[in-house]
């Protein structure tokens, strides 16, 4: 947990399981080398409690000689719609505690967790449905943003806590909303666990730490077992989303699969998301099974959709975040245009047509088309797709709506507003990188040869 000459930030509340924490990792500063920081976040509550068990986390450190850093923050003014007071607490004290460690040069970050906590953490989690990375309860150490998250007592019950205290007539403060059954870790400590104790294991506490144990030693397998899983799957990764290859997915075990959606989904979230194992259940089905054009919140910052061979695990979306259309863009012939929005850059050139209709299309392909120049009327521009674009697919016989043909091609749907056109006026000649428009084609008719080519800038 700690290394030698390490400043550390004891995170005390003023209640008995941080201030033991802080006694004891005073007691251990000199044979560890360590420096020791006090940290308390007052979330003004408690009709002015909170500020008492701030003044008495200040006296306190002061007593024993320690540099003390108290933040306030009130979370019930500033706390977002739809989360709780507690998860809007714990989080601003994690995010605060995370800053006052990087203000004071230390690396770590010490709470006082104890074995009680993780018993009633572990209910806590079995009750609202979680998986097995939720029963393995509460990690020793974790990560805290670019800091480490520490819990010297994980192993210590609250008991032995009480008892080291009073053997050294050492005060704390109580928390009254402790006493509150309208949340749901008071009715499960007061309630749910000595009903278990009493009616099915005293030593039920004991047993569910074991168990947490066993199962964070089986998540660490896990772990590795899923970044290697990722490592075939996933096949691209950007700023905007995860894309993973539906086939490889597929062919994954189910175990697997819930396991990897959740790591992506922390990933994409960077942290912050905590899915249901109900939520990730359902994506996984969705992976498996979806329609092309499909897709599912996971939570309320993740989303995963479905775009045929492709799976995207990506932010969730708002109307305001959708790509725009391109502006149309002129280009020259010859002559070039760069099209910036598109990240593209369109050169087109003509000449005499010497060689026979199969070797010039031989010529053909993603990046370059060649068209009768006599038949494209009017000026030449890049586009993007409007709703009720058609044209006339090469070889198709007949009109086709845009839309029609990218379902038909199985172009994925974020890429449809983004797909550049080459324009003859108001006609699509080609969408650039499949099929161009029949009547531009060559024949045998034609004399002079539009040529175009298209590439990424750059």
């Amino acid at each position: 947990m700690f290394q030698p000459d390490e400043a550390v930030i004891a995170a005390v509340s003023g209640g008995p399981d941080s201030v033991c924490m802080l006694r004891v990792l005073d007691e251990l500063s000199s044979t560890l080398a360590l420096r020791l920081v006090v940290g308390h976040v007052d979330h003004v509550t408690r009709d002015g409690e909170s500020h008492r068990d701030a003044a008495f986390v200040e006296h306190l450190a002061g007593s024993m000689g320690l540099e003390c850093h108290i933040e306030t923050v009130d979370v019930a003014g500033c706390k977002p719609g739809g989360v709780s007071f507690e998860v809007a607490a714990r989080r601003a004290r994690y995010e605060v505690l995370a800053s006052m460690a990087r203000s004071t040069g230390s690396a770590t970050v010490a709470v006082g967790h104890t074995v009680n906590d993780q018993a009633e953490t572990m209910l806590m989690r079995l009750v609202a449905g979680t998986g097995r990375r939720g029963l393995a309860g509460m990690r020793p150490v974790r990560p805290l943003g670019d800091v480490k998250l520490v819990r010297p007592l994980i192993d210590v019950k609250r008991a032995e806590i009480l008892r080291y205290l009073e053997s050294c007539k050492v005060s704390f403060q109580i928390d009254r909303t402790n006493l509150d059954r309208r949340y749901t870790r008071n009715k499960i400590r007061l309630d749910l666990i000595p009903t278990l104790q009493k009616e099915y294991n005293p030593n039920v506490v004991d047993a569910l730490c074991r168990a947490a144990k066993v199962l964070q030693e089986e998540e660490e397998y896990l772990s590795a077992c899923a970044r290697e899983t990722a490592a075939r799957v996933v096949v691209n990764e950007d700023a905007s989303a995860i894309v993973m290859s539906r086939p490889a997915y597929a062919a994954v075990s189910a175990v697997l699969r819930r396991r990897l959606l959740i790591d992506l989904v922390r990933n994409v979230s960077e942290g912050t998301a905590r899915p249901t194992m109900e939520s990730i259940e359902s994506a996984d089905r969705l992976c498996m099974d979806g329609r092309a054009g499909s897709g599912t919140a996971i939570c309320k910052e993740v989303e995963v959709a479905v775009e045929y061979d492709r799976l995207l695990v990506r932010k969730t979306r708002s109307g305001s975040s959708e790509p725009q259309p391109a502006s149309v863009v002129e280009v020259p012939v010859p002559g070039c245009a760069v099209v910036q929005e598109l990240g593209i850059e369109v050169e087109t050139s003509l000449f005499q047509r010497t060689q026979s209709i199969e070797e010039l299309v031989a010529r053909c392909g993603p990046e370059r088309q060649l068209f009768d120049a006599d038949k494209a009327q009017g000026d030449l521009h890049i586009g993007t797709p409007l709703p009720g674009d058609h044209f006339y697919p090469l070889g198709l016989g007949g009109r086709k709506k845009l839309s029609d043909y990218f379902t038909d091609e199985k172009v994925p749907r974020d890429k449809r507003r983004r797909t550049a056109l080459l324009l003859s006026g108001d006609d699509i000649m080609w969408v650039v990188g499949g099929a161009m428009d029949d009547r531009f084609k060559l024949t045998d008719a034609t004399r002079t040869v539009l040529e175009v080519r298209c590439g990424s800038i750059g």
